[in-house]
C-alpha cells in the first residue's frame, strides 16, 4: 500500500503534467529522462531490485497502457534485470537441502537468534547431524552460506514463483484428466 509521505510530491505533480499534455504520444516514442528516476521515496515490503512501485492511470486505452507497460519492462531488461527461469530450482536442490537440513539449520538459527544465545558450528553439527555424516566444516562452508542466500527476498519470490508455475501446470493437468477443482 502507497502512503503519501512516501510519494516525491515534486516529481509525481511532473508526472501527471506530462501525462496530460502528452496524450497524443506513440508506444514507442523516446521515454522522458524522469521515468528512470523514482518518485517513491520507500519501496514496499520487499526492497530489492526485482520490485518497483507503479502507478499507472487507468483512463488510457488499454493499448497504450499494455505498450508502455512493455516499453518499461523492456527499459528495466536493458538495466539487467532478467526474469526469473522457471526451472532455477530442481529436485536435485531439493533433495540436496533435505539431506542438508537446511530448515532445521534456519529454524535453530532464527530461535538462537530470537533468544540472544550463540549456537557454535560444532554444536550445530551434533544437532544437525547426529550420526556424525557431516560435521563443524559442512555447517560453516556450506550449509550457512546457502541458508543465507535461501532466506533471501529475491529467492523467496524466485521459489514462490516456481511453486506457482509447478500448481499451474498441475491444475491444467487435472482439468485434462477430467477431474474437478475448485475454480
Amino acid at each position: 500500500m502507497v502512503q503519501s509521505q512516501f510519494v516525491d510530491k515534486n516529481k509525481l505533480e511532473y508526472a501527471f503534467d506530462w501525462l496530460n499534455n502528452n496524450s497524443d504520444r506513440i508506444p514507442d516514442a523516446e521515454l522522458p529522462t524522469w521515468m528512470n528516476e523514482k518518485f517513491m521515496k520507500a519501496r514496499t515490503d520487499i526492497q530489492h531490485e526485482y520490485c518497483d512501485v507503479l502507478s499507472i492511470y487507468l483512463g488510457f486505452p488499454d493499448e497504450l497502457l499494455i505498450a508502455n507497460f512493455k516499453q518499461y519492462i523492456s527499459h528495466a531488461r536493458q538495466k539487467g534485470i532478467v526474469p526469473y527461469d522457471k526451472e532455477s530450482f530442481t529436485q536435485t536442490n531439493f533433495n540436496q537441502w533435505a539431506q542438508l537440513q537446511v530448515l532445521a539449520y534456519a529454524d535453530l538459527s532464527i530461535w538462537a537468534k530470537l533468544t540472544n544465545i550463540i549456537i557454535p558450528c560444532r554444536v550445530m553439527a551434533n544437532a544437525l547431524y547426529p550420526t556424525g555424516e557431516r560435521g563443524e566444516e559442512t555447517v560453516r562452508k556450506t550449509l550457512k552460506p546457502l541458508v543465507k542466500k535461501l532466506l533471501h527476498p529475491v529467492t523467496w519470490n524466485l521459489l514462490g514463483y516456481q511453486a506457482g508455475i509447478e500448481m499451474q501446470e498441475e491444475i491444467f493437468q487435472e482439468k485434462i484428466r477430467g477431474e474437478k477443482y475448485p475454480e
